[in-house]
């Protein structure tokens, strides 16, 4: 199955493919020459990962490598007390959710820090948004903290109720693109913004959708959606670099 396919049959009260079924959807069935990928789509763009497989993080680093973006990470240890290294992932997620850490002072001074690194390396390239996570806390399988952390930046990056200066609002406004890797994560991230509906116009290859947001406050972006475990080493370079 394609990704679309996959969230659409994990969360069909979400994602609408808005596709005559009768359509055949493009898709690149030759391998691309990589020197098609080393100039970007006009506009600015924004990726988002969270995904552990070792092909998306060697993706990335192509992307980086090829100047195509840079990468921002976001040392997840930073929001957490120490202490909760010891404790199993359910209980760091349900200790914080109950204490209502997501919406104190601490937590939005951490986030802040964060947003302002983001829209600092925005301003003069593409980003991509990648977690950094220590041992002790990635064989606890922390996914459901990164994805609320990571959907907290994205909120608070497109809402802009964070006070930021009129030039940073002007450099989030001027995102065109979103990439966004990962079924779960492409799911928090669009509802965090208030997306239920996308229009997917074809594939740049199995398992990389691409498309626009038809609602939300993400209305008019283009979307790109890649499985975490999807493509050759030069995947994301395509995403970059695919005009539609």
């Amino acid at each position: 199955l394609g990704l679309v396919d996959s969230i659409k049959k994990i969360f069909t009260e979400f994602i609408h493919k808005n596709l005559d079924e009768n359509i055949n959807v493009p898709v690149y069935k030759k391998k691309i020459p990589e020197s098609l990928y080393r100039k970007p789509c006009s506009g600015k763009i924004l990726g988002v990962s969270a995904s552990r497989y070792t092909i998306t993080a060697l993706q990335i680093k192509r992307a980086e490598k090829s100047n195509l973006a840079r990468t921002v990470k976001i040392n997840i240890r930073d929001f957490l007390d120490p202490k909760m290294e010891e404790i199993s992932d359910k209980e760091i997620f349900t200790n914080l959710s109950n204490s209502g850490y997501f919406n104190s002072s601490e937590f939005k001074i951490i986030l802040g820090k964060n947003l302002k690194t983001i829209i600092s390396v925005l301003k003069d390239s593409n980003v991509f948004i990648v977690p950094e996570v220590n041992k002790k806390l990635r064989e606890k399988k922390i996914e459901k903290i990164i994805l609320k952390i990571f959907s907290c930046i994205f909120s608070e990056l497109f809402s802009q109720n964070y006070s930021i200066s009129a030039q940073e609002k002007n450099i989030c406004r001027d995102i065109k693109r979103l990439i966004l890797i990962g079924g779960e994560t492409s799911f928090h991230l669009l509802k965090a913004l208030g997306t239920r509906t996308v229009q997917v116009k074809g594939k740049i290859e199995s398992g990389i959708d691409y498309g626009f947001i038809l609602d939300g406050q993400l209305v008019g972006k283009e979307l790109l959606i890649k499985g975490g475990s999807v493509g050759d080493k030069c995947a994301i370079n395509q995403m970059i670099c695919h005009c539609f």
